[in-house]
């Protein structure tokens, strides 16, 4: 699954411990029966529990009988599980979170099911050693949160749209079943569905069969075995692209109101380069008989990876201009759920704590893949950008953790989609590769997935490969990186004599959290001024350990204007430049040639915003001179998403700093909007600049004016998204004709973007009454999907609405333990309006309510811990602002 272009979901966990003390001597049954029943009512699996599952039951097979309806709450099916079992310690159970169960067998007997709204507890006495088959006809009601078997109605033609999204543990809200990663099976399936409906799932349909007029049944083969998170179906009149050119076959599907901004022959293009780049490198064939895509509406993540039947989020077409941007991130996501029909799909992790490899091996291989792409060979410098730095943000939280990091239960696995699991696993291999040289890495990866595939594998299986390919001891390096957290940082240090360096080491510093010392290859740079350009004379491959490295092959070299020790970003690590070359770049970071190098280089005056060693207000100066003079446009994203969080400080507590400078960046904005190439990708990216820096009484009448076509900008084309975003800008300021342009662009737009773009714009408003109208909504609003869930707290306390924020905070943290029954989606969601007020008393408040907390639930404790620490850093911030003003006196 990819899910790196979003905020990261987590999820709730409630597990029920029982503590039985064993003493010798005799124990009562009941003791006994207490001590092996590990499963607690709860929609959770645990690791335990699994484990001892796994001990009972091998070979399994589905039949699965689905009757579909466009129109009805629920859906009805009939599920034949078939599976060779082994008496156990544990009662043997069926997963099936929040359905009905109608009836049962099992071995041909009738029985009464002994259902709990989360597992069916089949009985033991009706079992047999071997094979048996449990028969269950049930209904389940179709979802709204996107998990289990998920229906859209479209609003612009009432049309409806089923898709699944199972991982981690909903594929027992599609049917009932051994819902682990370790029990692969096999899949049969037959669907009633509407006629003018497409079924889709993981073999192409061997038969349709006309029941009526209004419904036809769609016969599937039986599949490949595999895990049940990674089963599939997806329904309703998808508008239907297909590439026979080669094999496999290719198919793309979206809805017909969307299909006018599908670019089916780009994603055909990409997707047929990643057959060919994966099927070279993994040394092995596409291991499924057809491959299908769905962009589905309403998707929770970017994408996922279900056996040859991928979902993508409709994130990835927009309304608009199709910019640069937006292809290279839809290339990324297509070639991420690629990567994973092998790796993940064919080879499977044996638990959730294998998620990470997965995850992470798909994001680094989406990205090697897209640098041999002729367009997008680039893809360094936003893996960098874009997953690195969201890896190194997440390392330095107090919530981070080892890549490999044991996962206790399915609730608990969920909290580790995030920056660790996705972005560091991911760069941590990039490195091995440099660590082992590329066609070593090559090499065990291909032995991996010949020798496990159709397998389920655990992490020594895959380190045991590289290890023989590379004939390296890889136990060491596994210790280092993968079973310890945090981010270390390395610089140069060095002498000059004479104009040569008489000495060269790199330093590198751990925190005092996690005081480790890690070993890895990266590339030192020294560089010179040849005229108005930055030249590197010479780069050395340093492998280096502990906590100085000397470097004696640069001595006696010409001392540099300017060295970095991290040279194309080979290395999991941030670098702090050295007080030579801070100065250089105070003064000519534009004579920097290399786009990556550079962008590193920005980034590190960030970090020490962050780290509050540099004043934002020293900051801001030099980023508002340099940026003009920046003519990478991923750079320029880059460094314009640090100018947005400065604002957004500044807009907390600091009036007379953003008097100054809240005109200036929306000033840049402005100059740098006019004074782009009409129709160009840099005209777009300062349009959204513009919009979001946007706050003064003129910056906001422009606003309107573009809105209503009386000010045009040559070559800029103010389509519906765009208008919606102006919408919401003038709604967040309360202009007097807000309200009314919320209504006029509903008569214009009538998709389900329009209905959610409007409640965040009502919500947005800045009256106490609307704050209070929506929060209600929020709780009590049955009717709301998930994704209107998030464009109501997306909306209802921006930055620039601090006091309104301030004001309802006791209100926000003091109904976090009404959350306890609220389903994990919502916690995650609600869980974002906790208040930023950058004051130390709202430290104490989270504080008290993390202490106060009443029910176990990660995500909420995870939002908690972040949202303190970074209640901290914005403080540190702020009193090192008030510290430069008071030498300033």
């Amino acid at each position: 699954m990819d899910n790196t272009s979003q905020l990261r979901p987590w999820s709730q966990l409630l597990m029920t411990g029982l503590a039985v003390s064993l003493v010798s001597g005799c124990v009562t049954q009941q003791t006994e029966q207490k001590r092996q029943w590990i499963r607690a009512a709860e929609a959770n699996l645990t690791h335990e529990y699994a484990k001892q599952r796994y001990q009972q039951v091998q070979d399994v097979s589905y039949q699965l009988a689905l009757s579909l309806s466009k129109n009805k709450p629920d859906y009805t099916g009939e599920v034949k599980v078939d599976f060779t079992w082994q008496p156990g310690k544990q009662p043997l159970t069926l997963d099936f979170v929040g359905g009905q169960v109608n009836s049962m067998q099992v071995n041909g007997k009738p029985v009464k099911a002994a259902y709990n709204n989360w597992f069916i507890k089949l009985p033991a006495n009706q079992l047999k050693t071997g094979r048996n088959q449990v028969i269950v006809q049930y209904s389940h009601p179709y979802s709204k949160d996107g998990a289990g078997l998920h229906r859209f109605i479209d609003p612009k033609d009432g049309k409806a749209y089923l898709h699944t999204q199972l991982q981690p543990y909903d594929g027992n809200k599609l049917f009932p079943q051994f819902d682990q990663p370790n029990l692969k099976a096999t899949y049969q399936l037959t669907v009633d569905a509407p006629v003018e409906w497409q079924v889709v799932t993981a073999e192409r349909e061997s038969a349709i069969e006309r029941l009526s007029s209004a419904q036809q049944r769609w016969h599937f083969p039986r599949s490949a075995r595999f895990s049940t998170y990674i089963i599939s179906l997806h329904a309703g009149p998808y508008q239907i692209w297909e590439d026979n050119s080669d094999t496999p076959p290719l198919r793309l599907m979206a809805r017909p109101s969307m299909a006018n901004y599908v670019d089916a022959e780009e994603w055909f293009k990409l997707t047929r380069h990643g057959m060919t780049f994966f099927q070279d490198y993994f040394g092995l064939d596409y291991p499924y008989a057809k491959y299908d895509q769905l962009i589905v509406p309403e998707f929770n993540a970017g994408g996922m990876e279900n056996v040859a039947a991928v979902t993508y989020s409709e994130r990835y077409l927009t309304r608009g201009k199709v910019t640069r941007e937006l292809r290279q991130s839809r290339a990324n996501v297509i070639l991420h759920e690629l990567a994973h029909m092998w790796f993940g799909d064919l080879v499977t992790a044996d638990w959730w704590n294998g998620l990470w490899l997965n995850e992470s091996f798909a994001t680094y291989m989406a990205h090697l893949a897209m640098n041999q792409y002729p367009e997008y060979q680039d893809s360094w410098l936003r893996f960098y950008s874009r997953i690195k730095l969201w890896a190194y943000e997440e390392d330095e939280l107090v919530t981070t953790h080892p890549i490999e990091v044991k996962v206790v239960d399915t609730n608990n696995a969920f909290t580790h989609f995030d920056g660790i699991t996705y972005g560091k696993g991911a760069a941590v291999l990039k490195q091995l590769a440099h660590y082992l040289g590329p066609d070593n890495f090559q090499q065990g990866v291909h032995n991996y997935l010949k020798q496990y595939a159709g397998r389920n594998t655990q992490l020594e299986d895959f380190f045991n490969s590289l290890a023989a390919a590379s004939k390296q001891n890889l136990t060491p390096w596994v210790r280092q990186w993968l079973r310890t957290a945090g981010v270390n940082t390395i610089s140069a240090r060095y002498q000059c004599k004479n104009n040569k360096i008489s000495e060269f080491d790199i330093v590198q510093q751990a925190s005092n959290k996690y005081p480790v010392y890690r070993t890895q290859r990266v590339l030192v740079g020294l560089y010179y001024d040849k005229g108005k350009q930055l030249k590197s004379a010479k780069q050395i491959p340093v492998t280096y350990l502990g906590e100085v490295t000397p470097v004696s092959t640069v001595v006696g070299r010409p001392c540099p204007a300017f060295t970095f020790v991290n040279v194309e970003d080979w290395g999991y690590s941030k670098v702090a430049l050295d007080a030579h070359s801070e100065n250089y770049i105070k003064r000519h970071l534009s004579r920097i040639t290399d786009p990556l190098l550079r962008s590193m280089v920005w980034q590190s005056q960030w970090d020490q915003v962050m780290a509050a060693k540099l004043s934002l207000t020293d900051y801001l100066p030099w980023a508002l001179k340099q940026l003009p003079l920046e003519n990478n446009e991923m750079i320029v994203r880059q460094v314009v998403t640090n100018l947005q969080e400065s604002y957004d400080y500044l807009a907390v507590l600091h009036e007379k700093e953003l008097a100054i400078f809240g005109p200036q960046l929306e000033n840049l904005a402005w100059q740098q909007l006019t004074k782009a190439r009409p129709g160009s990708d840099w005209q777009a990216l300062w349009f959204e600049a513009f919009i979001h820096f946007t706050h003064t009484p003129a910056g906001l009448a422009k606003v309107e004016d573009i809105l209503a076509l009386k000010r045009r900008i040559a070559g800029l084309a103010i389509d519906q998204d765009l208008r919606w975003q102006l919408v919401v800008k003038l709604n967040e300021y309360a202009i007097p004709s807000a309200a009314q342009w919320i209504n006029q662009e509903l008569s214009r737009d009538s998709s389900d973007r329009a209905e959610r773009q409007a409640l965040l714009a009502k919500a947005i408003q800045p009256q106490t009454k609307t704050k209070q109208y929506w929060l209600e909504q929020l709780w009590g609003n049955s009717n709301l999907t998930l994704q209107e869930q998030r464009s109501l707290v997306e909306g209802l306390f921006p930055t620039s609405q601090f006091t309104l924020s301030a004001n309802y905070a006791d209100q926000i943290v003091g109904q976090l333990n009404l959350l306890k029954e609220k389903d994990s989606r919502f916690k995650s969601t609600y869980s974002r309006l906790l208040p930023k007020l950058c004051q130390p008393e709202n430290v104490v408040r989270l504080r008290t309510a993390l202490t106060n907390l009443e029910f176990n639930s990660p995500v909420v404790q995870k939002r908690l811990k972040i949202a303190i620490q970074q209640e901290e850093r914005c403080v540190a911030i702020s009193q090192r602002i008030k510290e430069k003003n008071r030498q300033q006196l």
